[in-house]
């Protein structure tokens, strides 16, 4: 236990060190470590792609402290719950078990589509030398690749967990790690809009203003995503301390709220 505690102080420290270097690869290091094992999990389902399933070893900090950490992600599940809870209401678990298998394959899909279109936008910016991309996917979210790997992981975990273990193992949900993942691409996003905002002074504040962050949602649901921003920071996050402290008050929300979850889902079991 005590090495599995080591380990995942120094995944955290290798995140953190570089959000205060501003050494972005360190940051997205830690956040590739942590999530690389749900392709292992993937992967071990597949028999000729058993043998990447070694990758699930980088979670054995988590396992070593408490197995049911892994769990402390599924808040961002209850749609899923729902969805095979319908299933279910319809036909039986074959029912909601064929109803889940869609759900995380449209987030796959969908996600990969995001992020081709997203490259595609950058890339066709940079051919007609455009010094703000702000057209094409980039008039819909001002991080469509993000956006793409956001939703295709969120997809691909689902579908992971989804899949039987060869050989009589188990897979659980990988939900937690997807969060934290998730927490730190939305961390450099936030980053990176400092940098373009220093770079382009008003004219990227105003694409800004016009332009949700990642996903296109109403403007009522958008002002309650970002309460958070302007009650802890007083406006949009800029420096990295700011941006640390509210990425991090959104991720033990959701942590919280994912252990009320699972409470209440063991009571109901």
């Amino acid at each position: 236990m005590a090495y599995g505690e080591i380990c995942l102080c120094a995944v955290i420290a290798l995140v953190l060190v570089g959000f205060a270097l501003g050494k972005k690869p360190l940051s997205v290091g830690g956040a590739i470590s942590l999530y690389l094992p749900t392709f292992g999990y993937f992967a071990c389902s597949m028999f000729f792609l058993a043998g990447i399933g070694v990758l699930r070893v980088l979670w054995m900090p988590l396992l070593a402290i408490s197995p049911q950490l892994l769990e402390l992600g599924s808040i961002a599940y209850l749609p899923l719950l729902l969805t095979e809870l319908l299933g279910y209401a319809l036909g039986g678990w074959s029912v909601a078990h064929l109803l889940a298998v869609a759900y995380a394959v449209v987030f796959v899909v969908a996600g990969l589509g995001v992020f081709a279109l997203g490259v595609f936008s950058w890339l066709y910016g940079r051919f007609v030398g455009a010094e703000l991309v702000d057209f094409l996917a980039y008039k819909w979210s001002r991080h469509p690749q993000y956006l793409g790997y956001i939703l295709w992981s969120y997809g691909f975990s689902i579908y992971a967990g989804l899949q039987p273990a060869l050989r009589g193992g188990t897979l659980l949900p990988p939900s937690l790690p997807w969060l934290i993942s998730t927490a730190l691409v939305v961390a450099v996003a936030l980053l990176e809009e400092a940098d373009m905002e220093e770079a382009f002074g008003s004219r990227y504040a105003r694409y800004r203003s016009k332009t949700p962050f990642l996903l296109p949602l109403p403007k009522g649901f958008s002002k309650v995503a970002a309460l958070a921003f302007y009650k802890l920071v007083k406006r949009w996050p800029r420096a990295g301390r700011e941006v640390a402290v509210t990425v991090s008050a959104y991720l033990l929300a959701a942590v919280v709220a994912s252990a009320i979850l699972n409470v209440a889902l063991f009571d109901i079991s």
